[in-house]
């Protein structure tokens, strides 16, 4: 605790020892914490890390107009689950940035202006007859088309037929013009662990129950439902899955997750509001929205702090001196690379 302070508040800690106290309880607690979730990691198994149980889940947008669906897809998570209280930067660093997917909890606060204005009432209301760019829920999403917010709510958000392709399938994600959605997307609050440094660029999009995209890959990100769930399918850089990109996220799930999950690299993951999703640069990955959802995703380009600092103290430094940042500019995706061994 004194080697975090300047002269004078170590001078105030020495004249006040039940502050010096207070400050060395904190540090402690701190430092079991991080073991506890490193113990946890070491030993496997997200549910020894299901330390969300205190967090509470916000259903799927119930109450905010948007409809849970009828089928039940939702399926296992073999993802570290960790509750956002129980993280620290060093521990998303160590052991997940750049490495392996997390799903982090306990977000609910953070975004609920965000998620009052994405009720259906209030975007529709708001932004009816403003136009949205749709892509083909396919892999490359080639094909685009101009509607209103209110046609496409009507028309295209029913959910997703098993016989309808992927490139026969419309979807609104990302292709936002910023500047015009800005008095929406300046509510938003962005995930933890993004510093100031970190380059974003922040993908909104609506979509009907059973929709997704089918596996592509791209630099690394959050995914954070608004209204509805998620189940996320992923494979690391060097296990490309079997896929057809014109086939939809659904037409996957009933074709290949049997065989996908013998492959011990095979994660999946249903992420409710009130979470976000890490997925770490050129991971394969596909999506299936359970209900009607809301969601936001933002891609990130870090600036990592080794590259800047030495000792992990200062790169803890680092991390406690910088502040979220708005949304710059959309960033370049990665193009799938063809000779990955597929499964």
């Amino acid at each position: 605790a004194n080697e975090r302070c300047t002269a004078r508040g170590t001078q105030k800690l020495v004249r006040r020892p039940h502050l010096l106290r207070s400050s060395m309880l904190w540090c402690i607690r701190t430092c079991i914490v991080a073991a506890c979730v490193r113990v946890a990691i070491s030993q496997g198994g997200a549910r020894s890390l299901r330390l969300a149980a205190n967090s509470k889940v916000l259903g799927t947008g119930l109450g905010f107009g948007w409809k849970r669906s009828a089928d039940d897809l939702d399926g296992p998570c073999s993802i570290h689950r960790v509750h956002n209280s129980f993280l620290t930067w060093d521990v998303f660093e160590d052991d997940f940035l750049e490495r392996a997917p997390l799903v982090i909890t306990g977000l609910e606060a953070g975004n609920q202006v965000f998620r009052r204005k994405c009720s259906r009432a209030a975007l529709l209301s708001d932004w009816a007859n403003t136009r949205i760019t749709l892509s083909t829920a396919n892999t490359h999403s080639h094909d685009k088309k101009r509607v209103t917010l209110q046609t496409y709510v009507d028309r295209h958000m029913e959910p997703q037929k098993e016989n309808i392709t992927g490139r026969d399938t419309l979807y609104h994600f990302g292709d936002n013009d910023h500047a015009e959605w800005e008095p929406l997307f300046r509510h938003y609050k962005l995930p933890p662990f993004i510093p100031d440094s970190a380059h974003t660029a922040l993908s909104w999009g609506l979509a009907g129950p059973n929709s997704g995209v089918p596996f592509h890959i791209h630099g690394a990100g959050y995914s954070e439902p608004i209204h509805g769930r998620k189940r996320w399918f992923l494979f690391p850089p060097d296990k490309r899955p079997l896929f057809d990109p014109n086939e939809t996220t659904l037409m996957w799930l009933k074709k290949h997750l049997p065989n996908a999950s013998t492959v011990s690299e095979f994660k999946q993951c249903t992420v409710h509001p009130g979470e976000a999703i890490y997925f770490p640069s050129k991971w394969w990955h596909a999506t299936l929205n359970l209900d009607e959802s809301v969601f936001m995703s933002t891609f990130v380009r870090y600036t990592h702090p080794n590259h800047l600092v030495s000792s992990r103290r200062a790169r803890h430094n680092w991390h406690n001196a910088t502040r979220l940042r708005p949304l710059d500019a959309h960033l370049p995706l990665a193009n799938p690379e063809q000779d990955n061994q597929e499964f």
